[in-house]
């Protein structure tokens, strides 16, 4: 949570079914409207339900054992997004950081249980929900939605993350060569991002000769002695055709995939770069980079074009084994520099 004074000796726990009167009393408070849940969100929602209900979680602070705020966080099992669909602090008690308590507290346990995006509703009129959005570092994205993803620096950063910046591309063609040599970069800090340098390598791409985009970008890797690992019946074919001056740069790398192998990857900081379907975005096979991982998430850049970098993809192990179930050895190579 970011440091601030908190003036609240509330305690937080889950609510029980002995605290729906309080809650009703409560809700009494809270203006405008809530997307549904299940039916069991409205102006007065059904506490009763909510607190049986698997795929919510209310939550209550306490002073002096009487309910002086609650949230509620609405998240299926293992889902990717989690929505805070609900908060309110009693007006008495506002100002003392009861809040903040909430909000972190609802975010600690998305993460927990999975969730790679938190997203939170501004019902109009609402008493400075919008800047305790803000100062937990929520991105506004109209229509009183707020989105707060788990990578966004709130939560420890990985000790495998890996920045690699996002630039905007002049045209789509352009994303797969500009995110190829934004990763370039990444791995070795001295390589200049000039506009002269994304031009040839989107070339070098176009023009690789026959064979499909992974050897064009490992061509292109190895052209800057990057090592480039791929499936060996590719390194082996790939290496014929380049010749032994780049072809040391080509490793035959194991065809089975795993999301673990992966994170052994990511921990040497090797930048992964595998064509998939994730079926959350639903968008057809597209190159991802994956840059990190914390121990829940794994972060994604969708490299098939330049993506809102204030929302990364974000994917949970089990979402990620599933989109690599049907992963073909010509659709992923991992980048590495030894410095």
């Amino acid at each position: 949570m970011p440091r601030t004074r908190l003036q609240t000796f509330a305690r937080l726990r889950r609510a029980q079914i002995d605290d729906i009167e309080e809650l009703v009393g409560l809700s009494r408070h809270f203006t405008g409207t809530v997307p549904d849940w299940q039916g069991l969100i409205g102006d007065q929602p059904d506490w009763q339900g909510l607190i049986g209900d698997p795929g919510a979680y209310v939550l209550v602070a306490t002073e002096c054992q009487l309910v002086v705020g609650a949230a509620l966080l609405c998240h299926a099992p293992m889902a990717a997004e989690a929505r805070l669909a609900w908060l309110i602090v009693a007006p008495d008690a506002r100002g003392r950081g009861v809040g903040q308590l909430l909000i972190d507290m609802a975010i600690g346990q998305a993460r927990s249980q999975g969730a790679a995006l938190v997203e939170g509703h501004e019902p109009i009129g609402a008493h400075g929900l919008a800047q305790l959005y803000l100062h937990f570092g929520f991105a506004g994205v109209g229509e009183g939605r707020w989105v707060f993803g788990l990578w966004n620096g709130h939560q420890a950063r990985s000790y495998c993350d890996i920045e690699v910046p996002q630039q905007p591309a002049a045209r789509q063609a352009d994303a797969l060569s500009q995110t190829l040599l934004s990763a370039l970069g990444a791995l070795d800090a001295g390589m200049l991002l000039t506009p002269r340098a994304r031009q040839v390598l989107a070339h070098e791409l176009a023009t690789g000769g026959a064979g499909s985009e992974t050897c064009r970008m490992a061509m292109a890797a190895s052209r800057r002695r990057f090592f480039v690992h791929l499936a060996p019946s590719l390194a082996s074919s790939l290496r014929r055709r380049i010749g032994p001056d780049l072809g040391e740069w080509i490793v035959a790398d194991d065809d089975a995939l795993t999301p673990e192998k992966l994170i052994g990857h990511l921990s040497r900081h090797h930048l992964p770069m595998l064509r998939l379907t994730v079926p959350r975005h639903g968008r057809g096979k597209r190159w991802l980079m994956i840059t990190g991982f914390d121990g829940f998430l794994f972060r994604l850049h969708d490299v098939t074009e330049v993506q809102n970098p204030e929302l990364p993809l974000a994917v949970t192990a089990a979402e990620l084994r599933e989109a690599m179930a049907d992963l073909k050895g010509s659709e992923h190579l991992l980048l590495a520099k030894v410095l």
